[in-house]
């Protein structure tokens, strides 16, 4: 007894001299909850840093989309304007009279005048936004019309700068660009007339079009506070479409575009800028955002998260230091008893009010004065627990519901917003999703491929403007055959990302089955752009090898490989293709129904 005694004292006193040397228990606790906090802000804000430079790319590419976007359809509308022009080239009775230069007192020069006349007024029946059109010969005589046309009939034009230059160029087409013609801004289009029977320009057309073309070209975008500024082939602007800049930004721009297209952020005015040259036209078209604008959506949500953050680390000060107050109330019921024990007192009994650790020391120091063996078999007890403890912390695992339930809440958050688009990719990838975080198996059916590879396509033609076409000949015999899991979407990827990506119509996907020599031939065909002969060479020698490599067609590797080793060296992919005609993948697998796979099981 008297050395359980000694030994209990021993146990008091280093106790005590262990609690003085460490900080208390409550400061412990608020040490770790602050530690969590400030490690959880860290991960939040990484993540968001990271979601933002990711979203600001998939805006500034947006913007340049946008800018293509307007390149093209002022490029459609000149080309339209400029087969109007052309009609005057078929004329040839008029381009021969045109380039006589006939006096106006000759006797027939009416005959040319009325004839000039007719062709115009034609030209003005199939355009009612023209605002002018003129013939000149080369020197410089005027024939005109519509409705507020620049020149009056018999002005000549020699003199004019615009002609001048026109004249000296040898560009047989031309875009003047945005002027103004008796107080009405107008932009032109300039031909000039070659007679090929006499082999020389006899003179020129020019159609002033109204303004408003453009306007309603440019005001296709959704985006807030944009401004759309179009510069003539010497970097002077000429025209501008929204919120018109300042001049500091007007001269950023003039010395930073060049003949080709891009992006850049002017910094100090807080403006994301996209701009492209187009050959065609000769001008410079630019698309400015402001920087806040583009991060509305992600900075507001933003705020949010801090305001969450904030929030929580509130809440979780308060309930540190709660928790911790409760604590140390035990702790210091069993330092007193640990006094009392010392003092000799072994009777004495901490009592215990609850059922976490606290108590439980407290009952381990009960059972210490009382005997020194329970003691011993208690903390083997509390050990063994808290290993149990342990252990099944470490076994759970965590499970990817939270990001569907997270998806489905982003899509509502879409369909409130009226954002349709964006609801429906969020549907479909969390099918896509769905599907693949599923472990159960590794095999499923033909027409459980196709229907995972159909979400895949309905995903890509929401992304893209030109639509894909996913077309199937499977017999229904072979549609319940059993596959490796992802043996078909990789090579729709393929199709869509190497061979239609930059196909603009008529994007369109076989996939065919048939049964052969028993061999189930899997084929996925495209009408894309094909492949050069060195390049396919490469993929088949690719193919070949027994190992993966590091190429850009490292699904079609891995695919091929999966099937060797799964079924043997007569199993796997193959490829074929020519450039202009498209691509054809083929699997060879063996015959495998569902009932065959019971019978393996």
């Amino acid at each position: 007894m008297k050395c359980m005694i000694g030994k209990l004292r021993e146990f008091i006193v280093s106790t005590k001299m262990n609690i003085h040397k460490r900080m208390s228990f409550q400061i412990k606790i608020l040490w770790l909850f602050l530690m969590i906090m400030i490690l959880s802000g860290a991960i939040f804000a990484t993540f968001y840093g990271i979601s933002k430079t990711m979203f600001r790319k998939s805006l500034v590419s947006y913007s340049e989309v946008y800018v293509d976007s307007i390149s093209s359809a002022i490029t459609n509308m000149v080309e339209e304007i400029d087969r109007l022009s052309m009609t005057f080239l078929l004329q040839n009775d008029m381009l021969y009279k045109l380039g006589q230069e006939i006096p106006e007192d000759s006797p027939e020069y009416m005959e040319y005048y009325q004839n000039v006349r007719q062709s115009l007024e034609q030209v003005l029946n199939v355009r009612i936004d023209i605002e002018g059109i003129l013939i000149s010969n080369v020197s410089g005589d005027v024939i005109s019309g519509g409705p507020n046309a620049a020149y009056r009939d018999g002005m000549n034009i020699s003199g004019e700068k615009w002609y001048q230059d026109f004249m000296e160029s040898e560009q047989m087409f031309m875009v003047l660009p945005l002027h103004k013609t008796n107080a009405t801004e107008v932009f032109s289009v300039l031909r000039k007339l070659r007679s090929y029977e006499q082999m020389k320009v006899n003179g020129i057309v020019r159609i002033d079009m109204k303004k408003r073309l453009l306007d309603e070209i440019c005001s296709k975008t959704k985006m807030e506070q944009d401004t759309v500024m179009l510069f003539d082939k010497n970097k002077k602007l000429f025209y501008t479409f929204g919120n018109y800049p300042e001049e500091n930004v007007i001269k950023t721009l003039e010395e930073m575009i060049y003949p080709d297209k891009g992006s850049f952020q002017i910094h100090t005015q807080g403006l994301n800028v996209s701009w492209m040259y187009s050959p065609y036209l000769d001008i410079y078209i630019s698309y400015l955002v402001p920087q806040d604008v583009l991060m509305k959506d992600l900075n507001f949500l933003g705020r949010i998260a801090v305001f969450l953050v904030f929030l929580g680390g509130v809440l979780g000060i308060g309930l540190a230091v709660g928790s911790a107050r409760v604590m140390s109330q035990g702790v210091s019921r069993i330092l007193k008893g640990m006094r009392q024990a010392e003092e000799g007192n072994l009777d004495v009994e901490v009592q215990a009010e609850g059922n976490d650790e606290i108590d439980m020391i407290a009952e381990g120091l009960n059972h210490m004065v009382k005997q020194m063996k329970i003691l011993l078999e208690e903390k083997a007890q509390i050990e063994i627990k808290k290993r149990e403890a342990d252990m099944m912390m470490l076994q759970r695992q965590i499970r990817p519901h939270f990001l569907y339930n997270t998806l489905d809440g982003i899509r509502m958050k879409a369909l409130l917003n009226q954002d349709m688009d964006t609801a429906e990719m969020i549907e479909k990838l969390s099918l896509l999703l769905r599907r693949t975080t599923d472990i159960k198996t590794d095999y499923v059916t033909l027409q459980e491929e196709m229907e995972y590879t159909g979400y895949y396509i309905e995903l890509q033609n929401i992304r893209f403007r030109y639509k894909f076409q996913l077309l199937q000949n499977i017999p229904k015999t072979i549609k319940n055959m059993i596959i490796p899991k992802f043996s078909l979407q990789p090579l729709i990827e393929n199709a869509v990302h190497h061979g239609l990506e930059k196909r603009r119509q008529n994007r369109q996907i076989w996939v065919e089955a048939r049964e052969e020599n028993n061999m189930i031939f899997i084929l996925v065909k495209d009408n894309g752009q094909g492949i050069t002969k060195e390049r396919l060479k490469e993929i088949r020698e690719t193919l070949n090898q027994s190992d993966m490599q590091e190429t850009e067609h490292i699904g079609l590797n891995n695919i091929n490989i999966r099937l060797k080793l799964l079924y043997g060296k007569e199993y796997g992919l193959s490829i074929d293709s020519e450039e202009e005609r498209g691509t054809i993948l083929t699997l060879r697998l063996p015959v495998w129904t569902e009932t065959m796979e019971e019978k393996n099981v």
